[in-house]
C-alpha cells in the first residue's frame, strides 16, 4: 500500500479519537453527578459504587486502547518509512542504471 494511502487511513482512525474521548469524559461526568447525588442522599452508595466502577472500566479501557494504538502506530510508521525508503532506493537505482546505459551509448 502506498505511503499516502496509509497516512490517509491513519487520518481516518485519528478522526474518531475526539468521539472516543468524549464518551470517556461523559462517563466521568456521570460518576461525579452520582457522587454529588450520594452526598445529597439522593442515591444509594452501592449504586454510586457501581457507577464509579463502570466509569473506571470506561477510563481504563480508553487508556488501554490509546496505549495500544500508540504502540501499533510506532511499529506501523517504522514499517511504512522502511518500505517507502526501499522503494525510493529501487526507483533511483533504476534511473541510475538507465543513465549508465545511455552513457555507454555515447561512449561508443
Amino acid at each position: 500500500m502506498p505511503l499516502f494511502e496509509r497516512l490517509f487511513e491513519y487520518k481516518g482512525m485519528l478522526s474518531a479519537f475526539p468521539d472516543i474521548l468524549q464518551v470517556q469524559k461523559a462517563s466521568m461526568v456521570k460518576v461525579r453527578e452520582c457522587k454529588k447525588a450520594e452526598d445529597e442522599q439522593k442515591m444509594d452508595p452501592a449504586d454510586v459504587a457501581t457507577v464509579a466502577q463502570r466509569g473506571d472500566v470506561v477510563s481504563y479501557s480508553t487508556l488501554a486502547e490509546i496505549n495500544q494504538f500508540s504502540k501499533n502506530r510506532v511499529q506501523d510508521f517504522k514499517a511504512m518509512i522502511k518500505d517507502y525508503l526501499t522503494e525510493q532506493i529501487q526507483f533511483y537505482q533504476t534511473i541510475t542504471n538507465k543513465l549508465q546505459e545511455t552513457l555507454i551509448l555515447y561512449n561508443d
